[in-house]
């Protein structure tokens, strides 16, 4: 495939005015700005928030992948990973981007390989455009890659959840219900409410269990109890271990 850099894009002759803010939205409006639009952006005073955030990334490398995806071309990328001495030259296709809170990853495949591999945005050292047809395995699809639980995105798909919890603790969830059939009862013991509802089972609601430490305790699905009741015995041994 070849790519001509003085190519109209799509998008040429529209104009953009980029009010976001943080990571979402000005990546969006980078995008347009990759396929030809006139992006302006506005940002308060101080600048943009994801500026003075860390980690820090090579701005012009971050655009070669950008375009790299747009176009569908192989990169050529100096990578360093996490527990590597030195920086290693990789040749990728690029499948997509992924981010998880600030942290963002290229999902591609290296050289001649077929599985994807995710690549933290943040150790790309530099990056070069091959004109070279980026490769797709067959039936890869990024959305189910990420649920897959690659990143942690884990997503089981809906359960009935039922929960007991400290009233207290569940006041939010009147003014900002879990689902629309969310139900809560007055639970058996004195303080505490019984909460029901159907909401899908990914790693973000084991983490927001988990943050409720002792206010909570889920009685269904079994599976999910155990879990956490695992998770909850493996921290007490470490608290009570005695190495602190």
């Amino acid at each position: 495939m070849t790519w001509d850099r003085n190519a109209r894009g799509a998008l040429d002759g529209v104009h953009v005015l980029d009010l976001t803010r943080f990571i979402a939205g000005p990546l969006c409006a980078q995008n347009l700005g990759d396929l030809g639009a006139d992006v302006i952006k506005v940002e308060r005073l101080g600048g943009e928030d994801s500026r003075a955030t860390e980690p820090a990334l090579n701005g012009k490398a971050l655009s070669v992948v950008h375009a790299a995806l747009a176009e569908e071309r192989q990169i050529e990328i100096r990578y360093r990973s996490r527990a590597a001495e030195k920086t290693m030259t990789y040749r990728v296709h690029p499948l997509g981007l992924v981010y998880r809170g600030v942290l963002g990853y290229l999902v591609c495949t290296v050289a001649d390989y077929e599985d994807p591999r995710m690549l933290a945005l943040h150790r790309i050292e530099s990056a070069k455009a091959l004109d070279v047809a980026a490769r797709t395995p067959a039936g890869f699809d990024l959305q189910m890659y990420a649920r897959s639980g690659a990143f942690g995105f884990m997503d089981n798909g809906p359960i009935q959840l039922v929960l007991h919890m400290e009233a207290p603790a569940a006041a939010h969830l009147c003014e900002t219900p879990m689902s629309a059939d969310q139900v809560i009862v007055d639970d058996t013991r004195e303080g505490w409410v019984t909460v029901a509802a159907t909401v899908r089972d990914t790693s973000e609601l084991r983490w927001w269990l988990l943050g409720f430490a002792d206010q909570v305790e889920v009685t269904a699905p079994v599976s999910v109890r155990n879990e956490l009741a695992t998770a909850a015995a493996a921290t007490a041994a470490l608290y009570s271990s005695g190495n602190g």
